[in-house]
């Protein structure tokens, strides 16, 4: 999705921004994060990651204002916690999240399902690009199904790999995207 730089935002086609926000700080202040990204989260589409560091990565997408107003949620409650930084990201809008902000824990070995929806000609695309991604670049254990207009996958391997992988199938391969990328984690 094509987009471009307008001071402090990237202007996309959709009208649709993502922000990603990483927070770092006390620990008391960290457990009490998610329930403030979800006061200021009202028609925005994203994921919380609670990090093996203590750190929280919260990626949202929507209009401006519902960013804008989660930006400054967020703020405040990290100017007012001694010790807590936040670092603040725009970025061109991928898709792929469920509305709300849903929080994941990652720990050590994780397993995702990723289920990617889109034409025949994209989803082939993406299975000639699956074993480097996943398991040369990544060194994931990774399943596949292929389904009419869907393509299942299973993956299972440390956590922040496996972040970075859902992130590739979000954003697609060289040259194509899926419509849809619907992803749940879960222990393996």
């Amino acid at each position: 999705m094509a987009g471009f730089e307008k001071g402090d935002q990237l202007v996309t086609a959709s009208g649709l921004e993502r922000v990603s926000l990483r927070v770092t700080g006390s620990s008391h202040f960290l457990e009490d994060l998610p329930a403030a990204c979800r006061v200021g989260s009202e028609g925005l589409a994203g994921i919380i990651y609670s990090l093996p560091s203590g750190n929280v990565e919260v990626i949202a997408e929507g209009e401006r204002v519902a960013l804008d107003g989660l930006v400054s949620t967020l703020q405040g409650a990290v100017d007012a916690e001694d010790g807590a930084e936040m670092h603040l990201s725009w970025q061109p809008p991928v898709g792929g999240y469920s509305d709300g902000l849903p929080l994941v824990v990652l720990q050590g070995k994780m397993r995702a399902n990723i289920e990617l929806h889109g034409s025949e000609g994209t989803l082939e695309y993406y299975i000639r690009h699956l074993q480097v991604e996943a398991v040369f670049n990544r060194g994931l254990a990774l399943q596949k199904k292929r389904q009419p207009a869907q393509l299942d996958l299973s993956v299972s391997g440390d956590s922040a790999r496996i972040k970075s992988f859902v992130r590739w199938c979000q954003r697609g391969p060289p040259l194509d995207r899926a419509e849809r990328c619907v992803v749940s984690w879960s222990q393996v």
